[in-house]
């Protein structure tokens, strides 16, 4: 039995899961919060962390306007790679699975999603906090992973997808070829890129907008759990059509001085949508330019936004799963278990060389996602 953990770290919180199974197989997977959320708040503070660091630095703001709370919307946020971050996250991994202190994670490692090589000082943190050593892998790359997985089984075709992975502040992107075999899906990655943006700015909005429809007296404590229904609402929104009205009904509703509605077509006008939408468009119409309606994957902590989607519906067909915060960490660990990958050639090569071998997860050999 192997175990993969997958870890996605965001502006704001960081996903965390494990992926088990045999070697070239999968068997469970399951997304590990901090004991209180399930997406991980990037706090920590006198030993504390996570969603209980954010929490008490948030119980000693000494505010009681609404409306001045906003600036301390992210008051407890930490970089999610800060030492004392990576050490909550190393003892909580070892709990949930059961490993002491003094016992090596030697059936374990750790597959973390990101776009640009991880620096000495990172990769000292992260094994320093007791974590096996970072495999890195393209966070679009991760996003093909989380869809392989979810195909039927059995499944046998080959396709071009471009993935596009909203997070909270950047926007991975990726043109793949993908042939699933019977056996083991194999990954061919034709081009990866990444841009600022992500969907932050849209989630502060609309918390803005509630800390000031609010009357006196909310407890500054509440504030990480707005942002929690900032992402409820958004589920709300997706799963309505475009015109339908969603009252919220998270947080503070019962000290807002008036209900607050939104549609998804009220919200395409705010300027923090049209500006993600718009970043959504121009990453993916490089990718998509020539190809024949690759299916769109749509995922990551950005792309809870129902207008991730939308913007990628006018170039494919999207696949979006029902949990897109969710995907990126749960793809992470699936691709060091679930399919080989072949890295990308700026050209096809001569007929009298060679095809590139295919490196697959978990061989001793440096993985091909590590350029």
């Amino acid at each position: 039995m192997n175990g993969v953990f997958g870890l996605d770290p965001q502006f704001t919180r960081t996903g965390l899961a494990l992926a088990e199974g045999p070697r070239g197989g999968l068997s469970s997977t399951r997304q590990i919060g901090d004991g209180r959320r399930r997406l991980i708040p990037n706090a920590c503070e006198s030993g504390d962390w996570g969603s209980l660091a954010a929490e008490r630095r948030l119980a000693r703001i000494d505010e009681r306007s609404a409306g001045a709370l906003v600036p301390h919307l992210l008051t407890w946020r930490r970089d999610p790679l800060d030492p004392a971050c990576l050490t909550g996250i190393g003892h909580r991994v070892r709990a949930y699975v059961g490993v002491t202190a003094q016992t090596p994670l030697e059936h374990y490692r750790l597959c973390l999603a990101g776009h640009e090589p991880l620096s000495a000082a990172a990769a000292a943190a992260i094994t320093g906090a007791g974590l096996p050593a970072p495999i890195r892998v393209h966070p679009a790359e991760a996003l093909v992973h989380r869809w392989i997985g979810d195909l039927p089984p059995g499944a046998a075709a080959d396709t071009t997808v471009v993935a596009v992975a909203c997070g909270e502040t950047q926007i991975a992107t990726g043109r793949y070829r993908v042939e699933r075999s019977k056996q083991r899906p194999r990954v061919t990655v034709l081009d990866s890129a990444c841009a600022e943006g992500g969907a932050w700015a849209v989630s502060a909005a609309l918390a803005r907008r509630v800390l000031l429809n609010c009357k006196q007296g909310v407890p500054p404590v509440m504030l990480l759990a707005l942002l929690d229904g900032c992402a409820e609402f958004a589920a709300m929104l997706r799963a309505l059509p475009p015109d339908r009205v969603a009252t919220w009904d998270g947080p503070f509703a019962d000290r807002m001085f008036t209900a607050l509605g939104l549609s998804r077509a009220a919200m395409a006008q705010w300027d923090e949508v049209v500006a993600l939408t718009r970043a959504v468009r121009d990453a993916i119409r490089p990718l998509a330019a020539g190809a024949d309606t690759p299916i769109v994957l749509v995922g990551g902590m950005g792309a809870i936004w129902p207008c991730v989607a939308e913007a990628a519906r006018e170039f494919g067909q999207v696949w979006i799963s029902d949990d897109p915060g969710a995907d990126i960490a749960i793809g992470a660990a699936w691709s060091a278990l679930g399919s080989s990958v072949e890295p990308r050639t700026s050209s096809a090569p001569p007929a009298s060389v060679p095809d590139p071998p295919v490196r697959r997860a978990g061989t001793e050999s440096t993985p091909p996602w590590l350029h």
